[in-house]
């Protein structure tokens, strides 16, 4: 009997690792890199990412998909620039979120990310889905520029899954076999 407990619990454990562990990741093709070179006052770009991830019936119920979004930078300005980026979230051409971020920036390097954006569920379909992430970034200088100001953008976008759904079945699962076993090893 002890033997078997000691199984039951083992498979257990490995079963809740491996949801927890083995969720996959699905990443933006590319990556958008945005590059400006000017001594203009105002400097406007927009681009996009897109991000395909499939799900079936049992994932759909069962993971949790967020979209994440980083970035990084370097920079070489003459004086500081007011620079707004501005990311609009769509999921199967739903609109989800949109994020605002400004920033006063001068010459340096940097970078972080943003809070995490949940997919609702009832938005993800059984097959093919899509995230597009529309960027938009305006850059305004504050003086008058003698050369020119650069700076490069690298924004990654990204759709990460996690199991917790899936570890709670399995756990709860596992609990019930245990409490059955024991309840019947008593009689």
């Amino acid at each position: 009997m002890k033997n078997g407990r000691l199984v039951l619990f083992g498979v257990g454990a490995v079963l809740v690792l491996l949801s927890l562990v083995l969720t996959p990741t699905y990443t933006s093709d590319y990556g958008l890199i945005i590059k400006m070179n000017t001594t203009e006052p105002e400097w406007q770009t927009v681009g996009e990412e897109t991000i395909p991830f499939e799900s079936n019936a049992i994932s759909r119920l069962l993971t949790t998909y967020k979209v994440k979004i980083s970035y990084s930078y370097e920079v070489d300005l003459e004086e500081g620039r007011v620079t707004t980026l501005t990311y609009r979230v769509y999921h199967n051409s739903v609109f989800l979120d949109e994020i605002r971020h400004g920033y006063d920036i001068g010459s340096g390097s940097g970078g972080g990310r943003y809070d995490p954006i949940p997919l609702p569920v009832k938005l993800i379909d059984t097959g093919e889905n899509i995230v597009r992430i529309h960027i938009s970034f305006n850059s305004i200088a504050t003086e008058p520029r003698t050369k020119d100001d650069s700076f490069e953008f690298h924004i990654d976008s990204v759709v990460v899954t996690d199991n917790y759904r899936l570890t709670v079945l399995i756990l709860f699962t596992f609990t019930s076999i245990g409490m059955i076993h024991r309840y019947w090893g008593r009689g």
